[in-house]
Protein backbone atom coordinates (compact mmCIF):
# COMPACT_ATOMS: atom_id res chain seq x y z
CA UNK A 1 0.00 0.00 0.00
CA UNK A 2 1.26 3.44 -0.88
CA UNK A 3 1.15 5.73 2.14
CA UNK A 4 0.80 9.47 1.74
CA UNK A 5 1.89 11.85 4.49
CA UNK A 6 2.04 15.61 4.85
CA UNK A 7 3.66 17.77 7.53
CA UNK A 8 2.66 21.39 8.02
CA UNK A 9 3.93 24.02 10.45
CA UNK A 10 1.55 26.96 10.38
CA UNK A 11 2.44 30.57 11.04
CA UNK A 12 0.17 33.61 11.34
CA UNK A 13 -0.65 35.17 8.01
CA UNK A 14 -0.49 31.96 5.98
CA UNK A 15 -4.27 32.02 5.54
CA UNK A 16 -6.76 34.85 5.43
CA UNK A 17 -8.48 35.38 8.81
CA UNK A 18 -11.88 33.72 9.14
CA UNK A 19 -14.90 34.62 11.22
CA UNK A 20 -15.60 32.77 14.42
CA UNK A 21 -17.46 29.51 13.95
CA UNK A 22 -20.10 30.11 16.58
CA UNK A 23 -23.01 28.75 14.55
CA UNK A 24 -21.42 25.58 13.16
CA UNK A 25 -23.64 23.41 15.34
CA UNK A 26 -26.89 25.08 14.34
CA UNK A 27 -29.55 23.35 12.29
CA UNK A 28 -29.44 25.93 9.48
CA UNK A 29 -27.16 25.21 6.56
CA UNK A 30 -24.33 27.76 6.50
CA UNK A 31 -23.95 29.95 3.47
CA UNK A 32 -21.06 29.18 1.15
CA UNK A 33 -18.78 32.19 0.84
CA UNK A 34 -15.28 32.84 -0.37
CA UNK A 35 -12.91 32.73 2.62
CA UNK A 36 -11.11 35.79 1.30
CA UNK A 37 -14.24 37.93 1.69
CA UNK A 38 -14.78 37.05 5.35
CA UNK A 39 -14.21 39.96 7.71
CA UNK A 40 -11.51 39.56 10.34
CA UNK A 41 -12.51 38.91 13.92
CA UNK A 42 -12.59 42.09 15.96
CA UNK A 43 -10.29 42.25 18.93
CA UNK A 44 -12.14 42.23 22.21
CA UNK A 45 -11.59 44.71 24.98
CA UNK A 46 -10.49 43.40 28.37
CA UNK A 47 -13.46 42.43 30.52
CA UNK A 48 -13.77 43.81 34.05
CA UNK A 49 -13.71 41.37 36.93
CA UNK A 50 -16.21 41.27 39.78
CA UNK A 51 -14.18 43.73 41.86
CA UNK A 52 -14.06 46.27 39.02
CA UNK A 53 -10.47 45.65 37.94
CA UNK A 54 -9.57 44.59 34.44
CA UNK A 55 -8.95 40.92 33.81
CA UNK A 56 -5.56 39.72 32.73
CA UNK A 57 -5.05 38.61 29.15
CA UNK A 58 -5.05 34.96 30.22
CA UNK A 59 -8.36 35.26 32.14
CA UNK A 60 -9.94 37.32 29.39
CA UNK A 61 -8.84 34.73 26.85
CA UNK A 62 -10.54 32.03 28.92
CA UNK A 63 -13.92 33.81 28.72
CA UNK A 64 -16.32 32.98 25.86
CA UNK A 65 -15.86 35.33 22.92
CA UNK A 66 -19.50 36.26 22.89
CA UNK A 67 -21.62 35.38 25.95
CA UNK A 68 -24.87 36.10 24.16
CA UNK A 69 -24.00 33.75 21.32
CA UNK A 70 -22.87 31.09 23.77
CA UNK A 71 -26.19 31.36 25.60
CA UNK A 72 -28.02 31.23 22.30
CA UNK A 73 -26.14 28.05 21.42
CA UNK A 74 -27.34 26.45 24.64
CA UNK A 75 -30.89 27.47 23.85
CA UNK A 76 -30.62 25.91 20.38
CA UNK A 77 -29.27 22.68 21.83
CA UNK A 78 -32.09 22.58 24.38
CA UNK A 79 -34.64 22.87 21.59
CA UNK A 80 -33.30 19.68 19.97
CA UNK A 81 -35.34 17.41 22.19
CA UNK A 82 -36.02 13.80 21.45
CA UNK A 83 -39.60 12.62 21.05
CA UNK A 84 -39.76 11.05 24.51
CA UNK A 85 -38.41 14.22 26.15
CA UNK A 86 -41.24 16.21 24.59
CA UNK A 87 -43.77 13.65 25.80
CA UNK A 88 -42.49 13.88 29.38
CA UNK A 89 -43.41 17.56 29.46
CA UNK A 90 -47.12 16.64 29.30
CA UNK A 91 -47.01 13.65 31.62
CA UNK A 92 -49.43 15.04 34.25
CA UNK A 93 -52.59 12.96 34.45
CA UNK A 94 -55.97 14.67 34.44
CA UNK A 95 -59.34 13.05 35.00
CA UNK A 96 -62.56 13.44 33.08
CA UNK A 97 -66.19 12.53 33.78
CA UNK A 98 -65.73 12.88 37.53
CA UNK A 99 -62.38 11.07 37.52
CA UNK A 100 -63.76 8.07 35.62
CA UNK A 101 -61.59 8.76 32.56
CA UNK A 102 -57.80 9.04 32.69
CA UNK A 103 -55.75 11.05 30.24
CA UNK A 104 -52.59 13.14 30.04
CA UNK A 105 -52.93 16.92 29.86
CA UNK A 106 -50.87 17.07 26.66
CA UNK A 107 -52.47 15.78 23.46
CA UNK A 108 -49.19 14.48 22.02
CA UNK A 109 -48.43 12.56 25.20
CA UNK A 110 -51.93 11.08 25.23
CA UNK A 111 -51.65 10.12 21.57
CA UNK A 112 -48.28 8.46 22.17
CA UNK A 113 -49.72 6.57 25.14
CA UNK A 114 -52.62 5.29 23.05
CA UNK A 115 -50.30 4.26 20.22
CA UNK A 116 -48.07 2.44 22.68
CA UNK A 117 -50.70 0.77 24.89
CA UNK A 118 -53.54 0.05 22.47
CA UNK A 119 -51.73 -2.64 20.40
CA UNK A 120 -50.42 -4.34 23.56
CA UNK A 121 -53.83 -4.28 25.24
CA UNK A 122 -55.46 -5.61 22.09
CA UNK A 123 -52.96 -8.47 22.05
CA UNK A 124 -53.85 -9.32 25.64
CA UNK A 125 -57.53 -9.00 24.84
CA UNK A 126 -57.14 -11.28 21.82
CA UNK A 127 -55.41 -13.89 24.00
CA UNK A 128 -58.30 -13.63 26.47
CA UNK A 129 -60.85 -14.05 23.69
CA UNK A 130 -58.96 -17.10 22.48
CA UNK A 131 -59.40 -18.50 25.98
CA UNK A 132 -63.09 -17.60 25.86
CA UNK A 133 -63.53 -19.51 22.62
CA UNK A 134 -61.79 -22.54 24.12
CA UNK A 135 -64.06 -22.34 27.16
CA UNK A 136 -67.19 -22.11 25.04
CA UNK A 137 -66.02 -25.06 22.94
CA UNK A 138 -65.58 -27.14 26.10
CA UNK A 139 -69.02 -26.03 27.28
CA UNK A 140 -70.55 -27.22 24.01
CA UNK A 141 -68.67 -30.54 24.19
CA UNK A 142 -70.08 -31.19 27.65
CA UNK A 143 -73.55 -30.37 26.35
CA UNK A 144 -73.16 -32.74 23.39
CA UNK A 145 -71.94 -35.52 25.70
CA UNK A 146 -75.13 -35.09 27.74
CA UNK A 147 -77.19 -35.33 24.58
CA UNK A 148 -75.52 -38.56 23.60
CA UNK A 149 -76.06 -39.96 27.08
CA UNK A 150 -79.77 -39.06 27.00
CA UNK A 151 -81.35 -40.10 23.67
CA UNK A 152 -84.77 -38.91 24.84
CA UNK A 153 -83.72 -35.30 24.15
CA UNK A 154 -84.62 -35.04 20.47
CA UNK A 155 -82.71 -32.23 18.64
CA UNK A 156 -83.04 -33.31 15.04
CA UNK A 157 -83.99 -29.80 13.93
CA UNK A 158 -81.30 -28.05 15.98
CA UNK A 159 -78.11 -29.76 14.80
CA UNK A 160 -77.67 -27.18 12.04
CA UNK A 161 -77.49 -24.41 14.67
CA UNK A 162 -74.91 -26.37 16.66
CA UNK A 163 -72.72 -26.88 13.60
CA UNK A 164 -72.90 -23.20 12.59
CA UNK A 165 -72.11 -22.07 16.13
CA UNK A 166 -69.19 -24.52 16.44
CA UNK A 167 -67.78 -23.28 13.12
CA UNK A 168 -68.10 -19.71 14.37
CA UNK A 169 -66.20 -20.59 17.55
CA UNK A 170 -63.38 -22.17 15.55
CA UNK A 171 -63.13 -19.13 13.28
CA UNK A 172 -63.12 -16.83 16.30
CA UNK A 173 -60.38 -18.93 17.89
CA UNK A 174 -58.26 -18.66 14.74
CA UNK A 175 -58.80 -14.90 14.50
CA UNK A 176 -57.99 -14.36 18.18
CA UNK A 177 -54.80 -16.43 17.89
CA UNK A 178 -53.76 -14.45 14.80
CA UNK A 179 -54.23 -11.16 16.66
CA UNK A 180 -52.33 -12.54 19.65
CA UNK A 181 -49.24 -13.41 17.64
CA UNK A 182 -49.39 -10.30 15.46
CA UNK A 183 -46.47 -7.94 16.01
CA UNK A 184 -47.84 -4.50 16.94
CA UNK A 185 -46.47 -1.37 15.21
CA UNK A 186 -44.18 1.00 17.09
CA UNK A 187 -45.68 4.45 17.78
CA UNK A 188 -48.06 4.14 14.84
CA UNK A 189 -51.80 3.83 14.45
CA UNK A 190 -53.20 0.35 13.94
CA UNK A 191 -54.42 -0.76 10.55
CA UNK A 192 -58.15 -0.46 10.02
CA UNK A 193 -58.61 -4.17 9.23
CA UNK A 194 -57.00 -5.13 12.55
CA UNK A 195 -59.28 -2.80 14.50
CA UNK A 196 -62.37 -4.07 12.67
CA UNK A 197 -61.30 -7.68 13.23
CA UNK A 198 -60.78 -7.12 16.95
CA UNK A 199 -64.11 -5.43 17.54
CA UNK A 200 -65.82 -8.04 15.35
CA UNK A 201 -64.54 -10.68 17.77
CA UNK A 202 -65.79 -8.64 20.72
CA UNK A 203 -69.29 -8.44 19.21
CA UNK A 204 -69.25 -12.17 18.45
CA UNK A 205 -68.34 -13.19 21.99
CA UNK A 206 -70.78 -10.70 23.50
CA UNK A 207 -73.56 -12.48 21.63
CA UNK A 208 -72.12 -15.99 21.97
CA UNK A 209 -72.38 -16.02 25.76
CA UNK A 210 -76.08 -15.19 25.53
CA UNK A 211 -76.83 -17.58 22.67
CA UNK A 212 -75.39 -20.58 24.53
CA UNK A 213 -78.03 -20.11 27.28
CA UNK A 214 -81.17 -19.96 25.11
CA UNK A 215 -82.76 -22.21 22.50
CA UNK A 216 -81.97 -23.48 19.96
CA UNK A 217 -78.46 -24.01 21.39
CA UNK A 218 -79.89 -25.37 24.64
CA UNK A 219 -83.22 -26.98 25.53
CA UNK A 220 -86.08 -24.78 26.64
CA UNK A 221 -87.48 -25.07 30.15
CA UNK A 222 -90.51 -26.94 28.79
CA UNK A 223 -88.29 -29.52 27.04
CA UNK A 224 -86.14 -29.87 30.11
CA UNK A 225 -89.20 -30.46 32.31
CA UNK A 226 -90.55 -33.10 29.95
CA UNK A 227 -87.32 -35.13 29.72
CA UNK A 228 -85.93 -34.77 33.26
CA UNK A 229 -87.81 -37.89 34.35
CA UNK A 230 -86.21 -39.94 31.53
CA UNK A 231 -82.64 -38.91 32.40
CA UNK A 232 -82.63 -37.74 36.03
CA UNK A 233 -78.90 -38.34 36.52
CA UNK A 234 -78.06 -35.92 33.72
CA UNK A 235 -80.90 -33.38 33.70
CA UNK A 236 -81.77 -33.08 37.37
CA UNK A 237 -79.01 -30.58 38.10
CA UNK A 238 -79.70 -28.33 35.05
CA UNK A 239 -83.40 -28.39 35.89
CA UNK A 240 -82.78 -27.39 39.50
CA UNK A 241 -80.47 -24.55 38.42
CA UNK A 242 -82.93 -23.37 35.76
CA UNK A 243 -80.25 -23.73 33.06
CA UNK A 244 -82.82 -23.09 30.38
CA UNK A 245 -83.20 -19.29 30.55
CA UNK A 246 -80.95 -16.24 30.84
CA UNK A 247 -81.83 -16.11 34.54
CA UNK A 248 -80.42 -19.57 35.24
CA UNK A 249 -77.76 -20.03 37.87
CA UNK A 250 -75.10 -21.23 35.44
CA UNK A 251 -75.92 -18.49 32.92
CA UNK A 252 -75.70 -15.79 35.59
CA UNK A 253 -72.32 -17.07 36.76
CA UNK A 254 -71.04 -17.17 33.18
CA UNK A 255 -72.22 -13.59 32.58
CA UNK A 256 -70.59 -12.38 35.81
CA UNK A 257 -67.33 -14.02 34.78
CA UNK A 258 -67.64 -12.41 31.36
CA UNK A 259 -68.10 -8.93 32.87
CA UNK A 260 -65.17 -9.44 35.25
CA UNK A 261 -62.94 -10.39 32.33
CA UNK A 262 -63.96 -7.40 30.19
CA UNK A 263 -61.35 -5.05 31.79
CA UNK A 264 -58.69 -7.21 30.13
CA UNK A 265 -60.59 -7.64 26.86
CA UNK A 266 -61.51 -3.97 26.33
CA UNK A 267 -58.27 -2.20 25.37
CA UNK A 268 -58.68 1.16 27.09
CA UNK A 269 -60.58 2.59 30.04
CA UNK A 270 -62.77 4.73 27.82
CA UNK A 271 -64.05 1.54 26.17
CA UNK A 272 -65.71 0.38 29.41
CA UNK A 273 -69.15 1.91 28.57
CA UNK A 274 -69.40 -0.85 25.96
CA UNK A 275 -70.04 -3.21 28.89
CA UNK A 276 -73.12 -1.14 29.74
CA UNK A 277 -74.36 -1.66 26.19
CA UNK A 278 -73.93 -5.40 26.65
CA UNK A 279 -75.93 -5.21 29.89
CA UNK A 280 -78.73 -3.43 28.01
CA UNK A 281 -78.52 -6.16 25.37
CA UNK A 282 -78.86 -8.77 28.13
CA UNK A 283 -82.02 -7.15 29.50
CA UNK A 284 -83.49 -6.86 26.00
CA UNK A 285 -82.65 -10.52 25.31
CA UNK A 286 -84.31 -11.60 28.56
CA UNK A 287 -87.48 -9.72 27.71
CA UNK A 288 -87.45 -11.02 24.15
CA UNK A 289 -86.97 -14.60 25.37
CA UNK A 290 -90.04 -14.45 27.58
CA UNK A 291 -92.04 -12.89 24.74
CA UNK A 292 -91.11 -15.72 22.35
CA UNK A 293 -91.43 -18.57 24.86
CA UNK A 294 -94.61 -17.41 26.57
CA UNK A 295 -95.56 -20.78 27.98
CA UNK A 296 -94.73 -21.73 31.55
CA UNK A 297 -92.24 -22.47 32.93
CA UNK A 298 -90.18 -20.40 30.38
CA UNK A 299 -92.01 -17.16 31.18
CA UNK A 300 -91.99 -17.59 34.93
CA UNK A 301 -88.55 -16.11 35.67
CA UNK A 302 -89.11 -12.45 34.78
CA UNK A 303 -89.00 -11.53 38.46
CA UNK A 304 -85.31 -12.56 38.55
CA UNK A 305 -84.28 -10.11 35.82
CA UNK A 306 -83.93 -7.15 38.20
CA UNK A 307 -81.98 -9.16 40.76
CA UNK A 308 -79.62 -10.56 38.12
CA UNK A 309 -79.15 -7.09 36.60
CA UNK A 310 -78.04 -5.83 40.01
CA UNK A 311 -75.55 -8.68 40.31
CA UNK A 312 -74.22 -8.04 36.82
CA UNK A 313 -74.02 -4.31 37.49
CA UNK A 314 -72.03 -5.03 40.63
CA UNK A 315 -69.69 -7.22 38.60
CA UNK A 316 -69.38 -4.43 36.04
CA UNK A 317 -68.46 -1.95 38.80
CA UNK A 318 -65.78 -4.29 40.13
CA UNK A 319 -64.46 -4.76 36.61
CA UNK A 320 -64.39 -1.01 35.99
CA UNK A 321 -62.43 -0.37 39.20
CA UNK A 322 -59.95 -3.06 38.17
CA UNK A 323 -59.56 -1.46 34.77
CA UNK A 324 -59.19 2.01 36.30
CA UNK A 325 -56.31 1.06 38.56
CA UNK A 326 -54.79 -1.19 35.91
CA UNK A 327 -54.66 1.63 33.38
CA UNK A 328 -53.42 4.09 35.98
CA UNK A 329 -50.56 1.72 36.78
CA UNK A 330 -49.82 1.22 33.07
CA UNK A 331 -49.71 4.98 32.52
CA UNK A 332 -47.18 5.33 35.31
CA UNK A 333 -45.14 2.52 33.80
CA UNK A 334 -45.30 4.34 30.46
CA UNK A 335 -43.94 7.54 32.03
CA UNK A 336 -41.33 5.52 33.91
CA UNK A 337 -40.23 3.90 30.66
CA UNK A 338 -39.91 7.35 29.05
CA UNK A 339 -37.85 8.60 31.99
CA UNK A 340 -35.63 5.54 31.81
CA UNK A 341 -35.25 6.06 28.08
CA UNK A 342 -34.27 9.68 28.66
CA UNK A 343 -31.67 8.63 31.23
CA UNK A 344 -30.31 5.98 28.85
CA UNK A 345 -30.20 8.55 26.05
CA UNK A 346 -28.13 10.84 28.24
CA UNK A 347 -25.75 7.99 29.06
CA UNK A 348 -25.60 7.08 25.38
CA UNK A 349 -24.80 10.72 24.54
CA UNK A 350 -21.97 10.63 27.07
CA UNK A 351 -20.61 7.45 25.51
CA UNK A 352 -20.94 8.99 22.06
CA UNK A 353 -18.78 11.92 23.18
CA UNK A 354 -16.16 9.52 24.53
CA UNK A 355 -15.92 7.04 21.67
CA UNK A 356 -17.21 6.80 18.07
CA UNK A 357 -20.86 5.81 17.96
CA UNK A 358 -20.36 2.53 16.13
CA UNK A 359 -18.15 1.25 18.97
CA UNK A 360 -20.82 1.66 21.69
CA UNK A 361 -22.78 -1.57 20.92
CA UNK A 362 -19.49 -3.48 20.83
CA UNK A 363 -18.47 -2.02 24.19
CA UNK A 364 -21.75 -3.10 25.79
CA UNK A 365 -21.11 -6.68 24.65
CA UNK A 366 -17.37 -6.63 25.17
CA UNK A 367 -15.67 -9.38 27.14
CA UNK A 368 -12.10 -9.78 28.30
CA UNK A 369 -11.67 -12.78 26.03
CA UNK A 370 -12.78 -10.84 22.93
CA UNK A 371 -11.37 -7.29 23.05
CA UNK A 372 -12.35 -4.73 20.44
CA UNK A 373 -9.60 -4.62 17.81
CA UNK A 374 -10.64 -3.78 14.24
CA UNK A 375 -7.93 -3.76 11.56
CA UNK A 376 -8.75 -1.11 8.94
CA UNK A 377 -6.69 -1.00 5.73
CA UNK A 378 -7.09 2.67 4.75
CA UNK A 379 -7.42 5.49 7.26
CA UNK A 380 -6.20 9.07 7.13
CA UNK A 381 -5.19 10.44 10.53
CA UNK A 382 -5.04 14.17 11.34
CA UNK A 383 -2.89 15.46 14.19
CA UNK A 384 -3.21 19.06 15.39
CA UNK A 385 -0.68 20.33 17.91
CA UNK A 386 -0.61 23.76 19.57
CA UNK A 387 2.93 24.99 18.95
CA UNK A 388 5.02 26.38 21.83
CA UNK A 389 2.46 25.25 24.35
CA UNK A 390 4.87 25.63 27.25
CA UNK A 391 4.70 29.42 26.99
CA UNK A 392 0.97 29.28 27.74
CA UNK A 393 1.51 27.02 30.73
CA UNK A 394 3.95 29.55 32.20
CA UNK A 395 1.72 32.58 31.66
CA UNK A 396 -1.75 31.24 32.49
CA UNK A 397 -3.32 29.97 35.65
CA UNK A 398 -4.45 26.31 35.53
CA UNK A 399 -8.11 27.33 35.23
CA UNK A 400 -7.39 29.81 32.46
CA UNK A 401 -5.23 27.25 30.67
CA UNK A 402 -8.01 24.65 30.71
CA UNK A 403 -10.51 27.21 29.44
CA UNK A 404 -8.05 28.16 26.71
CA UNK A 405 -7.75 24.53 25.57
CA UNK A 406 -11.48 23.93 25.80
CA UNK A 407 -12.16 27.00 23.70
CA UNK A 408 -10.09 25.72 20.78
CA UNK A 409 -10.88 22.04 21.12
CA UNK A 410 -14.63 22.70 21.21
CA UNK A 411 -14.28 24.67 17.99
CA UNK A 412 -12.37 21.77 16.48
CA UNK A 413 -15.12 19.39 17.64
CA UNK A 414 -17.75 21.50 15.89
CA UNK A 415 -15.69 21.64 12.69
CA UNK A 416 -15.10 17.87 12.68
CA UNK A 417 -18.76 17.16 13.38
CA UNK A 418 -19.87 19.47 10.59
CA UNK A 419 -17.56 17.75 8.09
CA UNK A 420 -18.14 14.16 9.14
CA UNK A 421 -14.67 13.67 10.64
CA UNK A 422 -14.28 11.24 13.56
CA UNK A 423 -12.60 12.66 16.63
CA UNK A 424 -10.27 10.19 18.32
CA UNK A 425 -8.84 11.91 21.39
CA UNK A 426 -7.18 14.96 22.92
CA UNK A 427 -3.91 14.54 24.81
CA UNK A 428 -2.63 17.70 26.48
CA UNK A 429 -2.22 20.15 23.57
CA UNK A 430 -2.77 17.51 20.85
CA UNK A 431 -6.01 16.93 18.96
CA UNK A 432 -6.40 13.72 16.94
CA UNK A 433 -9.09 13.00 14.34
CA UNK A 434 -9.42 10.74 11.31
CA UNK A 435 -11.59 9.61 8.42
CA UNK A 436 -12.19 6.06 7.26
CA UNK A 437 -12.53 4.39 10.64
CA UNK A 438 -16.33 4.27 10.97
CA UNK A 439 -18.42 1.73 9.01
CA UNK A 440 -20.18 4.57 7.19
CA UNK A 441 -16.82 5.93 6.00
CA UNK A 442 -15.72 2.54 4.73
CA UNK A 443 -18.62 2.46 2.30
CA UNK A 444 -17.35 5.61 0.55
CA UNK A 445 -14.31 6.28 -1.59
CA UNK A 446 -11.26 7.53 0.26
CA UNK A 447 -11.01 10.47 -2.13
CA UNK A 448 -14.33 11.75 -0.82
CA UNK A 449 -13.20 11.23 2.77
CA UNK A 450 -9.96 13.15 2.13
CA UNK A 451 -11.94 16.09 0.77
CA UNK A 452 -13.91 16.22 4.01
CA UNK A 453 -10.79 15.98 6.13
CA UNK A 454 -8.97 18.69 4.18
CA UNK A 455 -12.02 20.93 4.43
CA UNK A 456 -12.05 20.38 8.19
CA UNK A 457 -8.31 21.09 8.40
CA UNK A 458 -8.83 24.45 6.65
CA UNK A 459 -11.47 25.31 9.21
CA UNK A 460 -9.11 24.34 12.03
CA UNK A 461 -6.32 26.44 10.53
CA UNK A 462 -8.63 29.44 10.55
CA UNK A 463 -8.86 29.10 14.34
CA UNK A 464 -5.30 30.46 14.58
CA UNK A 465 -6.84 33.89 14.05
CA UNK A 466 -9.62 33.37 16.57
CA UNK A 467 -8.03 35.96 18.82
CA UNK A 468 -5.20 38.39 18.22
CA UNK A 469 -4.26 38.61 21.89
CA UNK A 470 -2.27 35.41 21.56
CA UNK A 471 -0.63 34.44 18.30
CA UNK A 472 -1.65 30.79 18.34
CA UNK A 473 0.18 28.53 15.93
CA UNK A 474 -0.79 25.00 15.01
CA UNK A 475 1.37 22.14 13.84
CA UNK A 476 -0.62 19.77 11.70
CA UNK A 477 0.24 16.36 10.34
CA UNK A 478 -1.64 13.89 8.14
CA UNK A 479 -0.90 10.38 7.03
CA UNK A 480 -2.82 7.65 5.20
CA UNK A 481 -2.28 3.99 5.90
CA UNK A 482 -3.54 0.99 7.81
CA UNK A 483 -4.32 1.02 11.50
CA UNK A 484 -5.93 -1.08 14.21
CA UNK A 485 -8.82 0.59 16.05
CA UNK A 486 -9.63 -0.69 19.52
CA UNK A 487 -10.85 0.12 23.01
CA UNK A 488 -8.43 0.01 25.93
CA UNK A 489 -9.65 -0.76 29.43
CA UNK A 490 -13.02 -1.49 30.99
CA UNK A 491 -12.92 1.31 33.56
CA UNK A 492 -12.59 4.71 31.86
CA UNK A 493 -12.27 3.04 28.45
CA UNK A 494 -10.47 4.87 25.64
CA UNK A 495 -10.78 4.44 21.91
CA UNK A 496 -7.32 4.36 20.39
CA UNK A 497 -5.65 3.87 17.01
CA UNK A 498 -2.50 1.76 16.72
CA UNK A 499 0.07 1.42 13.95
CA UNK A 500 2.87 3.17 12.09
CA UNK A 501 0.32 5.48 10.47
CA UNK A 502 -0.19 7.18 13.84
CA UNK A 503 3.52 7.62 14.45
CA UNK A 504 4.08 9.10 10.99
CA UNK A 505 1.20 11.55 11.24
CA UNK A 506 2.17 12.98 14.63
CA UNK A 507 3.89 16.37 14.08
CA UNK A 508 6.08 16.01 17.20
CA UNK A 509 7.77 12.96 15.59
Amino acid sequence: MVAVSTMLILRPGMLTPAAELEDDSSDEEPETKDPVQRPPVQEEAPEPSEDGSELSEEEAESKPANAAQAEGGLVKKSLKKRWFEKLLEGRREVGGCGGMVLRFDDEETEKAWVQDSLPKNMQRGAALMAGMSVGLCLHRLVFFSELLACPQMHRANNWIYDIVFAAGLLLALGGAMALTWLRPPVRRDLALQLVLGYWGLMVFFGGAFILTSVPPLCPSCLELEETVAACPAILQVPASKLDCTLQGHTACQIFMLFLLSLPFALPQLYHQPIALLWLVFYVASSIGYEMVFDDPPDNSHHSDVVFHCCLLLLSLTVGFSKKFYLEKSMRRQFIGALQQRRAMAQLYAMFRDMVPEYVIPKMLNQSAANPIADPIPTVTVLFVLIADFNQYTRKMTPKALLNFLNKYFRKMDDICRANGVTKIETVAEEYVACVGVSPADREKTHEELLKRLIKASHGILALQHLSKKHAVKFKMGMHTGEIVAGVIGEKLPRFRLFGDTINTAEPAR
